[in-house]
């Protein structure tokens, strides 16, 4: 291997990446940076799976509540926001621990791609969530397929954040979303060494539904309820991390917990299975069994890891 730049940790929701990379911060100098579109958001730490307390003082975490929640947090702010915090971590001689489960802000940052140029139209985006938010995501990939079939090729109908954007670039730019992602050399990361989690499918979804009641227990409805009293709306991009809405509507009187909680751990598990299917695709993943106790997948993460680079990243 040449020197390592940069390690990074895939995977499903639930997979235990948040602490497989706080180990590895702890044992290789590390900081880790979050590439998780949701954990950006400000006020929205139980549903998101936020580092603990506990995790937040071990290690140096960054890319978490930089957004407020009414504001926009994409793919080109988060690899404009992570090539600056990468460049710093690298700056102080630590190595940079990316962790998080949004496959295309992973792309974007370990493998390099130009993003269209246009700013963005604040307007339409909303009025293209909230079509996606009342189930037209089928039609509205239709539209994309006569607009731009390659780039209705490339994401799936459900995944709502890609395909609002690429719509919303069409409809703003006049220009197809998929010639406007042109691939070029990433500007900070030259040698990644890339770890993905795995498990049993069933394993996976058991650990959903335990991490969803565990949310709960924590207070996740409480924290859904002061949200939204302080004025956080529905309709706002935070919203969309899994199962706000579905609470806000529990609050709002509008369905009952009951409801609500099985929907949840089904949005959840449709989302890790695309993640899955995302990062399988994705080149060079080391993966690892996730059922190993934590311990024992460290252990097989440094093995891939010669001393040359543990020596580099001190």
């Amino acid at each position: 291997m040449g020197k390592l730049q940069a390690i990074a940790v895939v995977g499903p929701t639930s997979s235990g990446k948040t602490a497989l990379s706080v180990r590895l911060a702890e044992l290789l100098h590390g900081e880790v940076l979050s590439a998780d579109c949701m954990a950006a958001y400000k006020g929205f730490d139980i549903g998101t799976a936020k580092p603990s307390p506990d995790e937040l003082a071990r290690a140096q975490f960054h890319l978490i509540d930089v957004v407020e929640p009414e504001e926009p947090f994409n793919v080109a702010l988060f690899q404009k926001l992570a090539r600056e915090a990468v460049r710093q971590v690298q700056q102080r001689g630590h190595l940079p621990i990316i962790a998080g489960g949004t496959g295309l802000y992973l792309r974007a940052l370990l493998h390099g791609f130009s993003l269209p140029p246009a700013a963005g139209n604040a307007e339409m985006r909303q009025k293209l969530l909230q079509r996606a938010a009342d189930g037209e995501t089928e039609q509205m990939h239709l539209e994309l397929q006569q607009l731009d079939a390659d780039a209705a090729a490339k994401i799936h109908r459900n995944d709502v954040i890609r395909l609002t954007r690429a719509l919303e670039v069409i409809l703003t730019t006049g220009q197809p979303f998929s010639q406007l992602q042109k691939a070029e050399a990433p500007e900070e990361l030259l040698h990644v060494a890339v770890f993905g989690l795995t498990m049993p499918r069933e394993l996976l979804a058991e650990r959903i539904e335990l991490r969803c009641r565990l949310m709960l227990e924590a207070g996740w409805l409480d924290e859904v309820r002061r949200l939204l009293d302080a004025g956080v709306p529905v309709s706002s991009p935070a919203m969309r991390s899994l199962g706000y809405r579905e609470l806000a509507a529990v609050v709002m009187g509008e369905l009952s917990l009951e409801e609500a909680v099985p929907e949840i751990t089904k949005q959840t598990r449709q989302y890790a299975k695309r993640q899955m299917t995302w990062f399988r695709k994705e080149p060079g993943v080391q993966w690892l069994d996730a059922t190993q106790p934590l311990e024992n997948i460290l252990n097989e993460v440094m093995t891939h890891i010669d001393t040359n680079d543990r020596e580099t990243a001190r």
